[in-house]
């Protein structure tokens, strides 16, 4: 099977890691292309509706519609490697990976080919809380959506603790 790749960016070794931890149908996957802009930049979930409106996005969900507010966080340039290893390092029952330097080093080794090592408009969102019904059967929740430009990487784990 050919990998998925974002942006030039093999995420295969993130999946994996997460696969560790949880079931593949636990994990949500999603490269999205769009020009997502706010004017406000105070606002992340004006920027974050604009790429979960994407139909690959619904379809992956199963979701019709997305609520009119939702708080998610941002994290600019090199952060956005924090908000990736803090997802694989989520201290859970199954750990993702072993320890933190790891969870650091494949998030900057999927990162630096995703930003092709130029940090400068990297954007990453997240949110621990179910922001669709895709999550209304877990325990813990987390998406993480990363951008470079118009290329975006949707990811959502879903677990029991």
């Amino acid at each position: 099977m050919t990998p998925m790749l974002i942006n030039g960016a093999d995420p295969s070794r993130i999946l994996a890691a997460l696969r560790r931890g949880v079931e593949a149908e636990q994990i949500i996957s999603v490269p999205v292309r769009c020009e997502a802009r706010a004017a406000d930049r105070t606002n992340p979930w004006l920027i974050v509706q604009q790429i979960l409106w994407n139909p690959a996005v619904y379809e992956a969900f199963g979701i019709s519609s997305l609520p009119t507010r939702f708080h998610f966080d941002s994290a600019r340039g090199l952060e956005v490697i924090g908000s990736l290893a803090n997802l694989l390092s989520r201290e859970t029952m199954t750990s993702f990976v072993e320890d933190i330097d790891e969870a650091i080093s494949e998030a900057r080794r999927f990162l630096d080919a995703f930003y092709l090592k130029s940090y400068f408009g990297a954007v990453a969102f997240t949110c621990r809380e179910p922001w669709c019904e895709w999550f209304e059967s877990s325990i813990l929740n987390e998406t993480v959506i990363i951008g470079n430009g118009r290329d975006w990487w949707v990811l959502a784990v879903q677990w029991e603790d």
